[in-house]
């Protein structure tokens, strides 16, 4: 042969050098990519080897594969770790209360709570008092409740509930199966976590979207307790009024000195569902000003809508 790496094969002729320009491009492969490809010039330049070429090219390209594919598992894995990494930070501003059972299982579940959160307030459970669940021992954000009798934490969560009403409340179990956690669910929990087959990240990620969740109910309901104070500042004392009649009011409150178009109005005063008629909208309005102080005044705008003035 004139050349290292050529030969005749027949009436075919190979040329090695073209392998010898693959690029191992694949972060930790260098090394056995090389390897394979002196593997190939050695069969390449053997006439005894000829059935050989599908077996190596495959394999060559087998190994960029796997080491292509595993790089990118290693990019997507550094993006999981990185939110994950936003939600522990997020999560250790949560003030987590657990309380455990003195059961059998009370150990392997401590040692998970302490493993997924880094901050959390520990009691032991007693059935019989309440000073554990109520804000007199502290302020909390979240309630676990650790148990592998699931008939008593829901009895337990049903005496107390009026306490953490506003809170979101996890049951831990061991064990779990449909039937428990619906009953878990019904009783008021809002997630059963089963210790033993919940990973790290998917507890963090469920609990802060079971807080995320809470957070904004909370605040929806301080809304709307806003609202009604000042509904409550607008009616004549002793007046009701009917679920058309209030949110109609309230939208008008909320859009204070707003005008408000006739077709807003019908839809709110149904639900948002299939708008009132015009006439069944006046017939709110006129009951409304009836029911509203003598400071206020429900305006209309002919033509347009209702605006709500106070004459103070």
């Amino acid at each position: 042969m004139s050349k290292l790496g050529s030969a005749n094969f027949g009436k075919q002729t190979v040329d090695s050098t073209k392998y010898d320009n693959a690029d191992a491009s694949v972060s930790g492969s260098t090394d056995s990519t090389a390897d394979l490809k002196g593997e190939r010039i050695f069969f390449k330049t053997s006439s005894n080897n000829d059935g050989m070429y599908p077996q190596l090219d495959s394999a060559y390209n087998d190994l960029i594969s796997n080491d292509l594919r595993d790089t990118m598992t290693k990019l997507g894995a550094d993006v999981n770790h990185k939110i994950l990494n936003d939600y522990e930070e997020n999560i250790n501003i949560i003030k987590i209360r657990y309380l455990s059972t003195s059961d059998a299982s009370r150990i392997d579940r401590d040692e998970w709570i302490s493993g997924v959160f880094q901050y959390v307030e520990k009691h032991s459970l007693n059935y019989f008092e309440t000073y554990s669940v109520s804000s007199s021992s502290g302020h909390f954000d979240v309630l676990i409740i650790g148990a592998d009798d699931t008939s008593r934490a829901c009895r337990f969560l049903k005496e107390n509930y009026y306490l953490v009403r506003n809170r979101p409340k996890i049951l831990l179990e061991n064990r779990s199966d449909p039937k428990r956690r619906a009953k878990a669910l019904r009783s008021g929990f809002d997630d059963v976590f089963e210790y033993a087959r919940t990973s790290k990240p998917e507890a963090i990620c469920r609990l802060m979207a079971i807080y995320r969740r809470a957070k904004l109910s909370q605040e929806q309901r301080s809304r709307h307790r806003k609202y009604d104070e000042r509904i409550a500042e607008t009616l004549i004392e002793d007046e009701i009024l009917t679920d058309a009649e209030y949110r109609v009011l309230k939208e008008l409150i909320h859009n204070n000195k707003k005008i408000l178009s006739y077709e807003r109005l019908q839809v709110i005063a149904s639900r948002n569902v299939e708008p009132i008629s015009l006439a069944n909208l006046k017939v709110i309005i006129s009951r409304l000003r009836k029911k509203i102080k003598r400071e206020f005044l429900i305006k209309s705008e002919t033509g347009y809508g209702y605006v709500i003035k106070s004459l103070i």
